[in-house]
């Protein structure tokens, strides 16, 4: 019996049968969502990926959007790699970010600290300025459809996005997006939305990121109460979300360059308050003291965004990556269950652990520098040729990704180096480059081991993989000091699953309290697979939040497909 296929008016037989072979030719490695409004896919093809793959309703789909998408060049929108027509949808695919939705980021560690917050915003913002110059407004900003990656937010789910005027920056059409209830703009219900909609819906994003409340309908007090409260918001970014989600558009920063200004301001110690004059003649003062006020004090005032300290934006904004990075980890678990990434820190001479131990070891923290500035260049040179990897593994899965882990010496005797960062290159059987990557492996303290997992590569499984470690900066280097928060895992245990699934779970304590500058309240656990011969196959990832000192916390981590392993170290660190 043939099969019968509905003719769309515009599309003759020939364009059918081509788009038909185009989606035939997509290998669906698993559905990531089906609903009313379609269906959202991560596919292969002939090798490569992964992919999304979004089908909509013909009804549903704004092909102007997508068109003018197609043409950006923005790393933090979606790269467009092809579109098509079917029967009855109507399909896009894009590159695939590995990530972790803002939400459920939100949703596991709560209120984020602002040095995180901020930058995140301010990604969203680029985001923003590139996707109004295409002429597109996105109308739905919530934490829903921003995926937190390990180089920042990317925004994603443009089925509310409208083509805007030029002249005016409104959206056209006479039908109202009205977007996600708490984030959407108060003109998208009663009026004409544009692109300072889009400014509103990221200063509500900003806002729910520092409270950890979802500002709708039934927790909007709440919300509006925590952002007023200093001692868990600081003073300068309340104020930048004040004026984005002014109820008047001509109130709020007229566009997300200008907001995205005012947040890379915050970053550098400058203020504004909700009204948009310089914080320096309001009532409510800088955010902290003038460089020649002999009052001043030596630290910078709680929650601020900025230090006057010799490279300390330098050094501030690497930490923010670095959280970013450890935050967005922490969820571990993206696409249906796909591990995305690990990050293991352990102590010189502790053994691995077996799934039967009932404890694993203690771990350090990053402490205090002993003095401020960069680090003379001798220092740079000893703490480069203090760092060599000593070990390292690496398998590629099914979807032609690299799961890898390495573990890293540093032999200096004084020297810490702050985000030391691994070059990771996959070459094919001839020996040419198939992808070429760098990620931050955290903080190498002196006279310890660290051990690092992760996954990397672009769907083509490589013959070799090599890895070699960045030479540190000079603001990256310096003098080991202070004492460190560190946890104990007690009661790590593993056990199998459905879908293939690998559970590891025991609790953590806090058993020393450190003085650690910049933390966010949570713990980072890594779990690593290691085989009969105490080589690394694999590892996982996942986080809590801090308990008091002397208390515990439940933890569990998921890994899947997991290959055969004989033994599982558990480890903890704060963030």
């Amino acid at each position: 019996m043939a099969e019968y296929r509905r003719r769309i008016p515009g599309l003759n037989n020939d364009q059918i049968m081509h788009a038909m072979g185009i989606d035939d030719a997509y290998h669906v490695e698993r559905v990531l969502a089906r609903g009313r409004n379609g269906a959202t896919e991560l596919v292969t093809i002939e090798g490569a990926g992964p992919f999304v793959r979004k089908k909509m309703p013909l009804e549903d789909a704004n092909r102007s959007v997508w068109a003018a998408l197609a043409c950006g060049d923005c790393p933090r929108l979606p790269q467009v790699v092809a579109t098509y027509e079917m029967p009855d949808c109507f399909v896009v695919v894009c590159d695939y970010v590995p990530g972790e939705a803002l939400e459920d980021l939100v949703g596991r560690a709560g209120a984020l600290d602002a040095g995180v917050a901020v930058p995140l915003a301010r990604d969203v913002c680029e985001a923003l300025a590139a996707l109004h110059a295409c002429g597109v407004a996105h109308l739905d900003i919530a934490p829903g459809n921003v995926v937190v990656a390990a180089d920042g937010a990317h925004l994603v789910d443009f089925g509310n996005a409208r083509p805007i005027a030029v002249d005016t920056g409104l959206a056209d059409g006479v039908v109202r997006p009205r977007g996600t209830w708490g984030f959407a703009a108060p003109e998208q219900f009663f009026s004409r939305a544009g692109v300072c909609s889009d400014v509103f819906s990221a200063g509500r994003l900003l806002g729910y990121m520092l409270t950890g409340i979802e500002p709708d309908e039934d927790r909007i007090s709440e919300f509006e109460a925590a952002l007023r409260d200093e001692s868990r918001v600081p003073v300068s970014a309340r104020r930048l979300v004040e004026r984005a989600t002014n109820f008047e558009p001509s109130a709020r920063y007229q566009g997300a360059r200008e907001f995205a200004a005012a947040l890379d301001g915050a970053l550098r110690g400058e203020d504004v308050d909700a009204n948009g004059a310089d914080a320096s003649t309001s009532a409510a003062g800088p955010v902290a003291a003038p460089a020649n006020d002999p009052d001043a004090p030596e630290e910078p005032a709680p929650h601020a965004l900025a230090s006057d300290a010799p490279h300390a934006p330098e050094r501030r904004m690497r930490s923010i990556a670095h959280s970013i990075s450890l935050l967005m980890l922490a969820g571990a678990v993206a696409a249906g269950g796909l591990v995305i990434a690990y990050k293991v820190f352990t102590k010189p001479t502790r053994p691995p652990l077996s799934a039967s131990d009932a404890e694993a070891g203690r771990v350090e923290d990053i402490g205090p520098a002993s003095g401020g500035g960069a680090a003379r260049e001798d220092d740079v040179r000893r703490a480069a040729e203090s760092l060599r990897i000593v070990e390292s593994g690496w398998r590629a899965n099914e979807a032609g990704l690299v799961d890898f882990a390495i573990v890293i010496k540093n032999a200096s005797g004084d020297l810490a180096v702050d985000d030391a960062a691994v070059c990771i290159t996959g070459r094919d059987e001839d020996g040419f480059v198939l992808f070429s990557t760098t990620q931050a492996v955290g903080a190498l303290f002196p006279q310890t081991t660290a051990a690092f997992a992760s996954m990397c590569g672009n769907g083509t499984k490589p013959a070799t993989v090599e890895f070699s470690l960045e030479k540190p900066m000079d603001f990256q280097v310096r003098r080991y000091a202070g004492k460190p928060t560190a946890y104990k895992v007690h009661g790590a245990s593993v056990a199998s699953g459905a879908s293939g699934r690998t559970t590891v779970s025991g609790e953590v304590e806090m058993v020393e309290q450190g003085d650690e500058e910049f933390t966010t309240g949570i713990v980072w656990l890594s779990a690593v697979f290691r085989d009969v011969e105490g080589a690394i196959v694999t590892g996982a990832s996942g986080y809590v939040t801090a308990p008091d000192p002397g208390e515990r916390a439940p933890f569990s981590i998921d890994s899947f497909d997991c290959p055969e392993y004989a033994t599982v170290d558990v480890v903890a660190r704060a963030l």
